[in-house]
């Protein structure tokens, strides 16, 4: 019960206003989605791989080749589904080959196909049958009009509506039509991703190395990047200018979940800890919360059930809600042996749950049949969970995507910037990793770490004295001491003090640079050293293709890259 306040604590602090959007599901890392809410209608896979599907059918969203009549009771769609998921009116489904299939609205190109469909209707055409988008797909992941999918090559593609920069490829607001920019086909973002989210207006990706890079609407600072953004956009509601990130800005290391809820972010990171960032609205916890600030609580994000921010799931798969789903202020329990779940967000939501004995349970809204509940008048609305089918899949492991490696090493992927660099690295005896199977490439490089770098791309030569003028760096046997000595003899660094090295304190990119620079003769001595190192590097291609600031801490991949620039 400590664990389950604590996550009540943070979601209190995070949440923000729900509005009328897309299913809010559990798409955590490694799954696929075996049951989907959209806008009035229902979207479920069975032990079987069949898709079934019911509500309202407007736009053709219940994938039989018609439009308009609702249906309260499933309806066949197609085999071999592996993953749902739906948006606020398209769906997309991912079968067991690999294939993506989408129908539904195409309003904003949200089924990249270039922007048709098989029937017309005010305002757009939409696709009243499934048709094959792409293949090789890894996962999928929709919102209100845009769509994403991650390739088994570990590629990031989006398409649909690019009003505010949520689809990463540089584009936003039309600002000489007035109206939203669309993006028909799907294009690609970028590589070495492994888990990717679609919130409301702005979205996230991790890719392989656990970094985290986000994009989209930054108006309530839930991208975590102190509220920077890229352009502006016009807005009638509210009657202000609209911040947005137009492409992926990297924010954190060491990220293994994500999840994007309207307004502001939840982040887990490897260590356990989760962070919150965005849009935060009065409650008894302000005075520790402000917008933008991320706020640590020790849980696992991959139990928070994304129902507006307003449950949470136990590790026995207790489901326990709170505020609108369940009428309740405090937290109560609803359902047990949960296993998936999925629920809309705004006044007509409803709400569907899988447990582990492959029943699909429901409540809330069902003015269109969405719960399949036979019989039921369409005013009323379910107040208490009800068992509406069995036999519905659980949750299924999602292979993930995958990219050739290099070196040996399992965290290093040929189509990384830095492949070449560190398979030299490795091979010139510069470094060995920091395991047998792992370079860790984004992990900071300290002191010792770098003159040991520079030393043995050197060939290792034995300093003139070896008495050290350091006393942390006492230890003839420690890897780093010859370097250390050779390092100050040669003029490329001195200790952080007179008589200190500063064996493990990080480096920077300017430092790295500069003794790259000494370390081949270069003057970079003064009070404009920092910069003077960081033009060398650009004069001589070092920095070519990288994106840093000088005080940034400089990882262990950018270290071999211009190391192998420079001498390979």
């Amino acid at each position: 019960m400590k664990k389950l306040l604590s996550l009540t604590l943070v979601l209190a602090l995070c949440m923000g206003l729900a509005v009328p959007a897309a299913a809010a599901d559990n798409l955590t890392a490694g799954e696929y989605l075996s049951v989907s809410c959209g806008d009035r209608m229902t979207a479920a896979i069975d032990t079987d791989g069949v898709l079934w599907t019911w509500g309202s059918n407007q736009y053709g969203l219940l994938g039989t080749g018609t439009e308009a009549v609702s249906s309260d009771t499933p309806v066949r769609v197609m085999d071999d589904v592996v993953s749902v998921v739906c948006g606020s009116n398209h769906i997309a489904a991912l079968r067991g080959d690999g294939s993506l299939w989408i129908w539904g609205s195409n309003q904003c190109g949200q089924l990249g196909n270039g922007g048709t469909g098989n029937a017309g209707d005010y305002p757009s055409d939409y696709q009243t049958v499934p048709i094959k988008v792409m293949e090789d797909v890894a996962a999928v992941d929709c919102n209100i009009t845009y769509t994403a999918a991650l390739k088994t090559d570990g590629t990031l593609w989006t398409w649909g509506n690019i009003t505010h920069g949520n689809l990463g490829n540089g584009y936003t607001w039309n600002a000489t039509r007035g109206t939203a920019a669309c993006q028909t086909v799907p294009v690609k973002i970028m590589d070495d991703v492994k888990l990717m989210r679609c919130g409301p207006d702005h979205m996230a990706a991790i890719k392989t190395d656990g970094s985290l890079w986000m994009w989209g609407d930054n108006d309530t600072g839930a991208l975590g990047n102190n509220g920077e953004y890229d352009r502006t956009i016009p807005q009638v509601y509210p009657l202000a200018d609209a911040k947005v990130q137009t492409v992926p800005v990297k924010i954190m290391d060491g990220v293994e979940d994500v999840w994007c809820p309207a307004d502001y972010t939840v982040i887990e990171k490897t260590d356990g800890s989760i962070w919150c960032c965005g849009r935060v609205y009065d409650s008894p916890f302000n005075e520790v919360l402000r917008e933008g600030t991320d706020v640590p609580v020790q849980t696992s994000l991959r139990n928070i059930v994304a129902f507006g921010g307003q449950a949470y799931l136990t590790e026995n798969g207790e489901l326990w809600m709170w505020g609108r789903p369940v009428s309740q202020m405090t937290p109560v329990k609803v359902l047990d042996h949960v296993v998936g779940y999925s629920g809309g967000l705004g006044g007509n939501a409803h709400y569907m749950v899988v447990r582990d004995d492959h029943t699909l349970w429901a409540w809330g809204n069902n003015d269109e049949g969405q719960l399949n509940i036979q019989g039921m008048p369409w005013w009323l609305e379910q107040k208490e969970p009800v068992q509406v089918l069995d036999n519905i899949a659980g949750a299924q492991a999602a292979p993930a995507p995958s990219s050739p490696t290099v070196a040996g090493f399992s965290d290093v992927f040929d189509s990384d910037y830095y492949a070449e660099a560190v398979e030299w690295a490795k091979e010139s005896g510069v470094t060995s990793g920091t395991s047998a199977t792992t370079f860790s490439p984004s992990t900071t490089v300290t002191r010792a770490q770098a003159v040991t770098f520079l030393w043995r791309a050197a060939g290792s030569p034995q300093p003139s004295s070896t008495v050290s003028p350091f006393s942390d760096v006492s230890d003839p046997s420690a890897y780093y001491y010859n370097a250390v000595l050779w390092a100050a003899e040669q003029g490329i660094t001195n200790g952080v003090t007179a008589t200190t090295f500063g064996t493990g304190s990080p480096v920077a990119y300017d430092q790295m640079l500069a003794f790259l620079a000494r370390s081949s003769g270069a003057d970079t001595s003064g009070g404009s050293w920092s910069q003077a190192a960081i033009d060398w590097a650009a004069d001589n291609g070092l920095t070519d293709g990288l994106a840093f600031t000088a005080k940034d801490n400089c990882p262990r991949a950018d270290v071999v890259y211009c190391l192998w620039k420079q001498l390979a």
